[in-house]
């Protein structure tokens, strides 16, 4: 995996960050940056929204999508279970 993986998987935290609690966030922050452990940090995040059913925007559900792709994880059934919490589909 890259830097630009590494990147990906940053962003699709940033961006989801705002309506998750401080400590799943310093977390899955831990897994992806500290332990380079990046799908489960992922895996993680998406767990989170789906047990707190968290609705998302696109834009957030695209930019865990693309880690995910990034990690050769974008057929995993948890997008497909994500996907459900996307407002306005």
């Amino acid at each position: 995996m890259s830097n630009a993986t590494i990147k990906l998987c940053n962003n699709a935290l940033a961006i989801n960050k705002p309506q998750m609690a401080e400590s799943i966030c310093m977390e899955i922050d831990d897994y992806i940056n500290k332990y380079n452990e990046w799908g489960v940090g992922i895996e993680l995040l998406i767990d989170n929204l789906c047990e707190e059913e968290l609705r998302i925007s696109l834009d957030q559900y695209k930019a865990i999508e693309e880690a995910m792709s990034a990690m050769d994880l974008g057929s995993s059934n948890r997008l497909f279970i994500l996907r459900k919490l996307v407002k306005n589909i």
